[in-house]
C-alpha cells in the first residue's frame, strides 16, 4: 500500500499473479523507456492509481500480456502508451484517463465495459477495441478511434473526433465539435447513430 515510482530508464516493473494496489504507482520517464509489464491471467485490484507522469510521456509504457483486467476501482491515467494483447485484450472495468493537457494517451487492444476518458485537454488515441461502456473526451482534447466496435457511448465535447479503420457502431457516438471525420470502412447503419451538435459537420 506504499507509493512506488518507476524511475527513468528502469525499463520494466513486472507484475505477475495479480496486484492489489491501494496507493500510486508512477511511471516517470524523462526520455528513456520506463515501463510496467503485467502478465495474465491477473487483475489489477484495489483503489489505487497507475500514474503515467514522466516529463517525456511518450516513453511511459504499460504492457499487458495474457488476460489482464483493470479492476473497477483502479485508475490508469496520464499520457504515454498502453499496449494490450491482441489475442487477449486488456479488460478495463475501472478508469483509464488521458489527463495531461496537450499530451496523448494511446491505448491499443482492449475491451471497455468501464470508462475511458480525456480531460483537462488530454488527447485519446484508441486502436483495436470494443466499447460497451463509456468513452468521453472533454476540455478541448481530441479523440481518434481506429478499428473498433461500439455498443456503448462515445462522446466528445470540443476538440476533434476522427473515426478510422474498419469500425461498427450500434451504440451512440456524439460530438459537440466543429467537425466529425469519418474514415475507414463502415456501414450506413453505423453512421446513422452518430449525433452531431453545436454546429458540427460530418465529413
Amino acid at each position: 500500500n506504499a507509493n512506488l515510482t518507476v524511475t527513468n530508464g528502469a525499463y520494466y516493473l513486472y507484475v505477475i499473479d495479480g496486484l492489489t494496489n491501494n496507493a500510486v504507482i508512477t511511471l516517470a520517464s524523462d526520455g528513456n523507456l520506463t515501463a510496467m509489464y503485467c502478465t495474465g491471467p491477473e487483475t489489477l485490484a484495489g483503489t489505487g492509481q497507475i500514474h503515467m507522469a514522466g516529463t517525456v510521456p511518450s516513453v511511459d509504457y504499460l504492457y499487458t500480456s495474457g488476460s489482464v483486467t483493470n479492476g473497477a476501482a483502479q485508475t490508469i491515467h496520464g499520457a504515454g502508451q498502453i499496449y494490450g494483447d491482441s489475442a487477449n485484450p486488456l479488460v478495463n472495468l475501472g478508469t483509464i484517463s488521458a489527463d495531461i493537457s496537450n499530451q496523448t494517451l494511446a491505448v491499443q487492444y482492449f475491451a471497455n465495459p468501464g470508462r475511458v476518458l480525456g480531460v483537462n485537454g488530454g488527447n485519446l488515441s484508441l486502436l483495436g477495441f470494443t466499447n460497451s461502456g463509456t468513452v468521453s473526451v472533454s476540455g478541448g482534447g481530441s479523440l481518434t478511434a481506429n478499428t473498433f466496435t461500439n455498443t456503448g457511448t462515445m462522446r466528445i465535447s470540443g476538440g476533434t473526433l476522427q473515426l478510422q479503420g474498419p469500425w461498427a457502431n450500434s451504440g451512440v457516438i456524439s460530438g459537440d465539435v466543429s467537425a466529425i471525420y469519418l474514415g475507414g470502412t463502415f456501414s450506413t447503419a453505423a453512421a446513422t447513430n452518430i449525433i452531431h451538435t453545436g454546429g458540427s459537420t460530418i465529413t
